[in-house]
């Protein structure tokens, strides 16, 4: 992964989680683009990626962790039943963004660490948990940012569905 690629995610990235922190109606579009661009890292960075050794291992965890995320995101985000409208209002939490700015921060921090004087260290780390080398360690980074928007997706539309599905609706706030 070049540097262009790294800092053009991260912007991406930022955009995305800038315009989920707003009070927006819910609709297709406001997961079209995040599902989007996780089918897209998921094709182009996790799919085809090596299997052997401890990669699979490293992939779970990745995965996981991102899932983690994810759900945690989903469960604070903001889905409430817009007064008089009836149309339902979905507000991103800053606590979850701040989380994702921090892990996004990491993945930079990491790569520069990697290519200026780490280079040795993650090599050995690879070598004694028999991880086959770069490709599964960019591959297990895009897995956890496409499984924590995929979660998210999720525990969303879940939360949607709930709402819409109460004659009375519920509020339920984010942080």
């Amino acid at each position: 992964m070049s540097s262009t690629e790294i800092v053009v995610l991260v912007a991406l990235g930022l955009v995305l989680i800038v315009s989920q922190v707003r009070t927006r109606p819910f609709g297709p579009r406001m997961l079209a683009v995040p599902v989007g661009v996780a089918c897209w890292m998921g094709y182009g960075y996790v799919y085809g990626a090596p299997t052997i050794a401890n990669d699979l291992r490293l992939y779970v965890i990745a995965g996981a962790v991102g899932a983690g995320i994810g759900l945690l995101g989903g469960a604070l985000t903001a889905v409430e039943r817009q007064p008089g409208a009836g149309a339902v209002l979905v507000r991103g939490s800053w606590i979850y963004a701040g989380l994702l700015v921090a892990l996004l921060g990491g993945r930079l921090a990491f790569a520069y660490y990697a290519e200026h004087g780490g280079a040795a260290r993650v090599r050995q780390f690879c070598i004694d948990h028999q991880i086959t080398g770069q490709a599964p360690i960019v591959a297990a980074l895009m897995l956890m940012i496409v499984a924590t928007i995929l979660a998210r997706a999720a525990v969303l539309l879940g939360r949607v569905a709930l709402l819409s599905a109460r004659p009375g609706g519920i509020s339920l706030a984010g942080y």
